[in-house]
């Protein structure tokens, strides 16, 4: 038997119109209606609203739920009942908790994980450091660690978001730590999720074509923080932000800082290796010391941040369980190596911040020269790749620029883009057929190079102009490196 709940129970304070109409589901997407559903209409201002509106009723809808910003119903002759309401995603979220009966009965520990780099990182660290089961959300997808189902976005949209969490619920998720992007704070997409924990990695620039500048960037992030159920904020003492951060926070919330200066869980000493990690841990309770399969320091900020959130939560983490940890695919992935070539890294770094701390690991455990081949995408702030030249000019031996998902830009100018913030143009290598970019940095390289590939990491597409077609990065490298 089909479920059905009246509005008066998902939305509070709704009009007398809409009380006791009970739907079948909520959606946002007209294409995924079906008859007895309510359609919720974000972004109502678009000259396209008519139209979606239109194609609800179409679909079967009962009634509508428009975003605007005064109260109204609006008679729509023979149609349903039509509702035009200010802070609808915040209600839109309270709402798909309610659907979804949330707080009806067990649920799993939630954490979010904001940042500019290393979210993908830190949940799957939290994730094999919790209590199992435990999933997570994020840009490889959704589920247990090692067998993660894709999706579109680092985090889905409202309907699809709670849709996920329900279902990790229902498959007996202890804990579910998820990646939460600027995009989904600033458009309220994780609006009423009951995160326990939050944690923040870092702030560099990104995404300044949706937010408009770092003030905007950083107040974006800045809002998970702010979730009314929070109980633990876990910061990046080593990243300014932080403080920034730190003053929003209600006195309730118990926070923990990460770092290598003075702080609750500190990095004291850090010895760095081709096959892991050696460092000495300082936190108030003890001074430890850590063998991380990690490389890096920018991995030594991430396991900081696992392990402080595990603390925070009362888990008990031990060496073997450290000893054990993973990174996701794609993320400080080194490829076997193979007898006469060079060391192989994927990454998917594609802010300046992340092509430098990536660059600066290999050097420090490299005994030979570094090759660094890279792009930037299209239709993406175009502003950070000069930076992310400038970065790669400065601390690499040589300089191969490819295309990186270029999209509906010319390649061509994406490439004069990212030189422009070169001094020595001329020294670098352009090959914009990635496959055969990858193969010559592999081919020229000598035993002991390493050779960083970088920006697309997990991906297995290439977007030029509106199509996708197959590309890895791993398949490609692992062909050039067989003898």
């Amino acid at each position: 038997m089909q479920r059905t709940e009246p509005l008066s129970r998902l939305f509070d304070a709704i009009p007398a119109a809409l009380r006791e109409l009970a739907v079948t589901g909520i959606e946002t997407d007209t294409r995924r209606l079906q008859p007895g559903m309510l359609y919720v209409g974000l972004d109502n201002h678009r000259g396209d609203a008519d139209q979606f509106l239109a194609d609800a009723w179409k679909a079967g809808a009962v009634a509508a739920v428009l975003e605007a910003g005064h109260e109204a119903v609006i008679p729509q002759g023979d149609s349903p009942v039509c509702w035009q309401t200010p802070d609808l995603r915040d209600k839109l979220g309270q709402a798909l908790r309610r659907w979804h009966r949330w707080d009806e009965g067990t649920a799993p520990l939630l954490i979010g994980v904001t940042g500019t780099n290393g979210k993908s990182s830190v949940t799957r660290l939290i994730a094999e450091l919790a209590p199992q089961p435990a999933m997570i959300i994020g840009t490889l997808g959704y589920g247990p660690v090692d067998a993660l189902v894709p999706h579109a976005n680092t985090t889905p949209e409202a309907v699809r978001l709670w849709e996920t969490l329900a279902l990790l619920r229902d498959q007996g998720a202890k804990v579910i730590a998820l990646e939460v992007s600027s995009h989904a704070l600033a458009l309220e997409r994780v609006a009423a999720v009951p995160f326990t924990a939050a944690v923040f990695t870092n702030l560099s620039r990104d995404h300044l074509d949706f937010h408009g500048d770092m003030h905007q960037y950083g107040a974006a992030k800045a809002r998970l923080f702010k979730c009314p159920n929070l109980k633990l904020a876990v910061l990046n003492q080593d990243d300014p932000f932080s403080a920034q951060i730190a003053q929003q926070i209600d006195l309730s919330v118990k926070i923990l800082g990460f770092g290598s200066g003075a702080c609750d869980f500190q990095a004291r000493e850090i010895h760095a290796g081709a096959s892991g990690t050696l460092l000495t841990l300082q936190t108030a309770e003890e001074l430890r010391q850590i063998r991380s399969p990690l490389i890096g320091v920018s991995n030594v900020q991430n396991l900081l941040a696992a392990l402080s959130t595990a603390n925070g939560l009362g888990w008990e983490v031990s060496d073997a369980d450290i000893h054990q940890l993973n990174l996701p695919e794609g993320r400080y992935q080194r490829l076997p190596a193979t007898s006469g070539k060079a060391q192989v890294m994927i990454d998917y770094a594609h802010t300046p911040d992340a092509l430098e701390r990536i660059v600066q690991d290999i050097r420090a455990v490299a005994k030979g020269q570094i090759l660094v081949v890279f792009g930037c995408g299209g239709d993406r702030d175009r502003g950070k790749r000069p930076e992310m030249g400038e970065v790669a000019e400065r601390l690499a031996d040589q300089v191969i620029l490819t295309d990186d998902n270029p999209r509906s830009e010319n390649a061509a100018h994406i490439i004069r883009d990212i030189l422009a913030g070169m001094q020595h143009p001329e020294a670098v290598e352009v090959i914009h057929d990635r496959a055969a970019a990858i193969r010559h940095a592999i081919r020229h390289a000598q035993t002991g190079d390493w050779v960083l590939i970088a920006g697309k990491g997990h991906e297995r597409t290439q977007e030029i102009m509106g199509q996708k077609t197959p590309f890895y990065d791993q398949q490609v490298a692992m062909e050039a490196l067989r003898p």
